[in-house]
């Protein structure tokens, strides 16, 4: 990539050390080992010692933590101020609405039509709370289910209830992934352990395509990372629709059964305890498949 050369203002200073993975919308990866965040745009330190690089907030989807084991997507701000449009995010769901928050979950944007909407800040006043409570309520104004939910008098606006309206409102409105949109995906490994309820096989539906995942045996998609894949997960007793994302790096998820709801969940594994489950059950199954 060709450098770009201009005078910039400094607006924040070190965002990521260690070797990360830049993510841009044409689906490239750029391996970067420090970024700088200015008014016009991101510059990357590469990893291989070359020239740094300056990129423009408009052609990048996100970047890879590789420390933290998160991803973050660049979005553009509702209340940004001038010379300043974009910041990262965490995305929490993805759909028909797409829902963003801060690390520390303070700030929640949803996104409906290209239009992003502050819907939450754990700093506002009350009136501005209910503004912004308000603000959510019409981004679900043509769906009945949704505003009975949301005008119930026990509805309380909080991150919880949020999410649990979006979740509901992307399931009801579902559509099959755009080809277009589709083209930048990633790697999402889906797991049973030993540790589950019933031995019975759990079907997953894909789209038409019916996989089989058994103990200690994992499933491997390729799913967008702008858009949900619905997959459905049954047994002999239990269904469920499950609305999965992929985002700037590997995820693995252990598939649980969910007493509450007497159907299936996924439960999302970083760390020592990914290492631990899923990398043991991937190596039985190589050595298998093997012999």
């Amino acid at each position: 990539m060709k450098k770009l050369v201009f005078i910039l203002t400094i607006f924040m200073s070190v965002h990521a050390y260690g070797q990360d993975t830049l993510i841009m919308k044409d689906g490239r990866r750029i391996a970067f080992m420090k970024m700088w965040q200015y008014t016009d745009g991101i510059e990357l330190k590469m990893a291989d010692d070359s020239d740094n690089i300056l990129v423009h907030p408009d052609s990048i989807l996100g970047y890879w933590n590789n420390s933290k084991e998160l991803s973050y997507f660049m979005v553009k701000d509702p209340d940004a101020k001038e010379g300043y449009e974009y910041i990262f995010t965490e995305r929490e769901q993805v759909g028909a609405v797409s829902l963003f928050t801060t690390h520390t979950t303070d700030k929640m944007f949803a996104l409906k039509g290209g239009q992003m909407v502050k819907i939450w800040d754990s700093y506002d006043r009350k009136d501005m709370m209910d503004a912004r409570g308000a603000s959510f309520r019409l981004l679900f104004s043509e769906d009945s289910e949704s505003m009975a939910y949301l005008n119930d008098p026990k509805y309380k606006h909080s991150p919880k209830e949020i999410s649990h309206v979006v979740r509901y409102y992307n399931l009801r409105n579902y559509q099959d992934p755009d080809p277009v949109l589709s083209r930048v995906k990633g790697k999402v490994l889906i797991y049973r352990t030993r540790f589950q309820k019933t031995k019975d096989v759990i079907k997953i539906n894909n789209r038409g395509k019916i996989g089989e995942l058994h103990i200690n045996d994992f499933n491997v998609f390729e799913v967008p990372i702008l858009q949900p894949l619905k997959l459905t997960f049954y047994d002999g007793v239990s269904r469920t629709d499950i609305l999965i994302s992929a985002e700037m790096s590997e995820q693995y998820f252990e598939v649980l059964y969910d007493k509450k709801t007497n159907g299936f969940r996924l439960d999302e594994k970083t760390g020592t305890e990914l290492q631990y489950e899923f990398f043991g059950i991937r190596d039985k199954v190589q050595k298998k498949m093997k012999n």
